[in-house]
């Protein structure tokens, strides 16, 4: 597990993200979050993650529920830090998911 990070001593900073497996263009940071990140979490969420979700709605009902995340940026266009996966949830249940 040892050298799978990319640093920027090594191989220079960041120059953005590929639009598409094939695509020659590059998007800056906040387009890639709602043109790849969004889409495919979304995705994932609503095709990997139904049962989940569920089970989540069912306790949330009765109970009280907390995402605990490493991260705490919910803020879709704050860049300056990495997104919270928890945030993401709740915007989702909450039939709130960010759009672009």
């Amino acid at each position: 597990m040892r050298g799978l990070k990319r640093t920027e001593r090594k191989s220079g900073g960041t120059l953005g993200h590929r639009a598409g497996v094939s695509g020659e263009n590059l998007l800056t940071y906040r387009d890639a979050r709602y043109q790849i990140y969004l889409p495919t979490y979304c995705w994932v969420l609503e095709n990997c993650l139904r049962k989940e979700l569920d089970m989540l709605r069912v306790v949330n009902e009765s109970e009280t529920v907390v995402l605990l995340d490493y991260e705490t940026n919910g803020d879709i266009e704050n860049l300056s830090k990495p997104l919270s996966h928890a945030s993401l949830i709740i915007k989702y249940l909450a039939g709130q998911w960010p759009e672009p």
